[in-house]
């Protein structure tokens, strides 16, 4: 068993007092890339539901509104403070195989996704399709 020497005593809390902020600063990017991924999968599903409102109406002005109001209200039940958002909805297909494709685009502050209070901002975008169904206005008449 070898000795150590009486100079090293106490070396390895300098180490781990040199090495804890850097350990830290990486805990916390780490926390920062979550947050933004999650945020971007809420845009997503935003998105999602917002084409699957839209695909319900007969009118390209309800289809309008309905994806709009669903998405603004899925991104506030998520919690995400877009300090503007657009919402893109547009009719895709032929006539018989149309789909209504929106297209959310957020722009959120990095200091709201990460503890450290990151400057700047990130603009995030989620984009989902959603199939009309052919038949929806005999449905309605009858």
């Amino acid at each position: 068993m070898r000795r150590r020497r009486r100079d090293e005593q106490g070396s390895a809390a300098v180490e781990l007092m040199m090495a804890a902020p850097v350990l830290m600063l990486a805990a916390l990017l780490m926390v920062a890339a979550a947050r933004h991924a999650d945020a971007a999968l809420e845009v997503s599903a935003a998105a999602h539901g917002a084409a699957r409102a839209a695909s319900l109406h007969t009118t390209p002005a309800g289809a309008e509104s309905a994806a709009v109001g669903h998405a603004r209200k899925e991104l506030q039940r998520a919690g995400l403070a877009c300090q503007d958002h657009t919402v893109t909805l547009t009719t895709v297909g032929r006539a018989r195989e149309q789909a209504a494709r929106v297209r959310i685009t957020c722009r959120i502050a990095l200091g709201d996704l990460a503890p450290l209070g990151l400057p700047g901002h990130t603009r995030l975008s989620g984009t989902s399709r959603a199939p009309i169904d052919p038949h929806r206005d005999h449905e309605e008449a009858g």
